[in-house]
């Protein structure tokens, strides 16, 4: 998960402002026409997801690139959006449309593959040295597919934040990086049995798709997803259901399903502003607002020595005629040295939460000392291991996981995806073990072609 921040607004104008064009400019010297300057234009979608509307980090790069470059660069306005999901809508209507940007941001490869809108940049990305320094577990998720439709934009570290005051009151050692699923799992029920003013975890839904990847002898590469299917009734997914639930039963305690608290995002992020939630499950996104509170914080991640990290992606699509030109925009905003030197080594860095996207050591370090918190920098330096979030690039992950409505006999008439049928199981709701293999013929059934 992570919070969004986009600005709002969908409108269709940017079918008037899509495609790659080439414009005109007069030269100041000379009026005579056979001087003109032609000046390349490239059309950008998606400038600006998921950070802050105050940041504006995408856009102060691109001032930088125009002069630069002498390339031109149109923002796409109407696809900054209140949410993702609005996001995807606005996605939506390119496969549709007459013309197209010549770039797009996205979050969720598959999500614009199957459109097929994108450029394969293998020609681009093989045998540049700088692309091999973006570390492997992003690389293999651009690619996952076999091809190169995108490359990584930036990424951030998600897991859990903890509130050390609160574990130090109570007397109970806080989990740190790299700790354990039992440390993890035992801190939270002492916590919980303490039954003071605070609550011990108020997030349980993640936890059935990060605990199958941390079983070193699950193939598991995200949740339920094994081998091109989504294995429900897997015995990892099933046990991460399992704990899941307990946790919740753990916190709440004496609370029928029905009756506990419908906690959102932003509930719970007020409390843990108010510092009454031991541990916040959060993304280095929203890395300020989580840290700058009045009590002492760590990052500890999820458990085990792998960090999970989410990432944003960028590509080039088919309705762009200056590739080259395309690419070297691309570069510059992602992976590409000078670029990064740009966002970064200003004294306001333009990504506070996102580590550079390569090797540097001494803008990762620069990184780290600007964000001043215990255990980010053993999450960044394990950052070759990384868990990449399925939505990213599992094919079909959306649909089937997210879209597909579903009903299981055990609540007739009720019609659902399969991921809140999974919420509903850590809830109580009905016995995830009992209806598991049901729900895995659901999500995996296939018409025959």
């Amino acid at each position: 998960m992570r919070n969004r921040c986009m600005a709002a607004g969908l409108a269709l104008l940017f079918l008037l402002f899509s495609g790659c064009t080439v414009k005109v400019k007069q030269s100041e010297n000379q009026p005579d026409t056979s001087d003109y300057l032609q000046v390349v234009t490239l059309t950008l979608a998606g400038a600006g997801l998921h950070q802050p509307d105050s940041m504006l980090s995408d856009e102060r790069l691109l001032d930088v690139f125009e002069k630069s470059s002498g390339i031109r660069v149109s923002i796409i306005r109407s696809a900054h959006l209140s949410s993702q999901d609005d996001y995807f809508d606005y996605l939506s209507l390119l496969e549709r449309s007459a013309s197209l940007p010549d770039l797009l941001i996205f979050p969720s490869i598959p999500e614009i593959e199957e459109k097929h809108i994108l450029t394969d940049l293998k020609k681009f990305v093989q045998d540049d040295s700088e692309y091999q320094s973006i570390p492997e577990p992003l690389r293999k998720a651009a690619s996952f597919s076999g091809g190169f439709p995108a490359v990584p934009l930036r990424y951030y570290l998600e897991g859990y934040f903890i509130n050390k005051a609160i574990f130090e009151t109570e007397k109970i050692a806080a989990p740190s990086y790299g700790f354990g699923f039992t440390r993890f799992f035992s801190s939270i029920k002492a916590l919980a049995a303490k039954k003071g003013t605070h609550l011990a975890l108020g997030q349980f839904y993640e936890i059935p798709f990060w605990y199958p990847v941390i079983q070193k002898t699950d193939p598991s590469l995200w949740g339920a997803y094994v081998d091109g299917n989504f294995s429900m009734d897997g015995k990892h997914f099933k046990d991460g259901v399992s704990y899941a639930s307990q946790l919740r039963a753990a916190c709440y305690p004496d609370t029928e399903a029905d009756a506990l608290p419908k906690e959102t995002d932003e509930s719970l992020l007020k409390k843990w502003k108010a510092g009454s939630l031991a541990l916040y499950y959060g993304s280095t996104a929203d890395i300020e607002e989580i840290k700058n509170v009045g009590f002492s914080v760590s990052f500890a991640g999820i458990p085990g020595e792998a960090p999970l990290v989410d990432a944003d992606y960028i590509g080039i699509t088919t309705g762009c005629t200056r590739p080259r030109e395309a690419f070297s925009l691309l570069k510059w905003l992602s992976y590409g040295q000078d670029g990064l030197q740009e966002r970064y080594a200003a004294e306001d860095s333009l990504l506070p939460g996102s580590p550079p996207l390569n090797a540097d050591t001494k803008l990762t370090k620069q990184f780290i000392d600007e964000a001043e918190l215990e255990g980010l920098q053993e999450a960044v330096e394990s950052v070759s291991r990384a868990i990449v979030r399925g939505e990213d690039y599992i094919p079909g992950y959306h649909t089937y996981m997210k879209r597909l409505q579903y009903s299981l006999s055990c609540l007739p008439g009720v019609e659902q995806s399969a991921e809140q049928w999974i919420f509903d199981a850590v809830d109580g709701k009905y016995s995830f073990l009992r209806y598991a293999s049901e729900l895995d013929k659901l999500v995996n059934w296939r018409p025959k072609e």
